[in-house]
């Protein structure tokens, strides 16, 4: 069964349509799919992409822990027809890209290995890709979200981008006191002037209070959008229920072995 026919009932099922590629692009496949933010945020409601080739798979099996996460974007931008806003996608986006073509293009079935923190029992836990929820976009997102400070400034939020991400790994890296969520959070406000990331920072420090920081990160947990991450299984051993997130790791996006295979042609 495909992607489209099981997820239905588990979060909206993505429209999916594929075109061929004239023969000076190689005859590459493009698939279009949905997006979940669908239109809201600034770029298109869609997405072309491609099948994965085996350059692209070598490229993530020679990625370290260090460089995975810089190497899977990469790969991912180049496998958009369109990546000219790839930058402006949302993480949230961005994620559901990944998992939605992973699971098109290898098994729809991953292994997570998980310790029972009731009884330490280590659990297998086969997680079909299929049956992951999918949330859209809540309809009464504003982009950008106004929002007035305690002191009575009115500043606007933003979800997170991938481009966000990417300045919050950079920002991050030369400063091992900095944590990258926290840079990130401050990434998604937006004051009535751009200023440098680190001015932002010392702004929203010194001018912010902890409710105005709750607020900031309320909101981003009210307008989470995408894949739900989080899965409940029971455990083996005491039958209590566990827990716990789709791991987005290396190992997870390599290619597995099919079965079925025959030996014949």
């Amino acid at each position: 069964m495909d992607f489209e026919e099981k997820s239905k009932g588990r979060g909206r099922p993505k429209k999916e349509t594929s075109v061929e590629e004239p023969e000076e692009n190689l005859g590459l496949k493009y698939t279009t799919v949905e997006l979940p933010s669908n239109g809201k945020l600034g770029y298109p409601s869609d997405i072309q992409y491609r099948d994965i080739l085996v350059r692209d798979e070598k490229e993530l099996s020679m990625a370290t822990e260090r460089t995975f996460s810089k190497t899977l974007n990469n790969v991912l931008k180049s496998l958009l027809k369109d990546d000219s806003f790839y930058g402006d996608l949302t993480i949230y986006d961005r994620d559901f890209l990944l998992l939605w073509i992973w699971a098109n293009n290898y098994s729809t079935i991953k292994t997570v290995e998980y310790k029972c923190p009731h009884c330490e029992t280590k659990n297998t836990y086969h997680i079909d890709l299929t049956q992951v929820d999918i949330k859209d976009i809540d309809e009464d997102f504003k982009f950008p979200f106004p929002f007035t400070t305690s002191s009575g400034e009115k500043i606007s939020l933003k979800l997170i981008t991938t481009r966000d991400e990417e300045i919050a790994r950079t920002f991050a890296a030369k400063d091992k006191n900095l944590d990258e969520a926290y840079i990130m959070l401050c990434q998604s406000v937006n004051f009535d002037t751009v200023i440098p990331l680190s001015e932002k920072m010392k702004r929203i420090e010194n001018t912010f209070t902890g409710k105005d920081m709750a607020f900031v990160r309320g909101f981003h947990a009210h307008f989470k959008y995408g894949l739900n991450e989080t899965v409940e299984r029971n455990c083996s051993g005491c039958g209590e229920v566990n827990r716990f997130t789709i791991p987005f790791q290396a190992d997870f996006f390599l290619p597995t072995l099919q079965s079925g295979f025959t030996g014949s042609v």
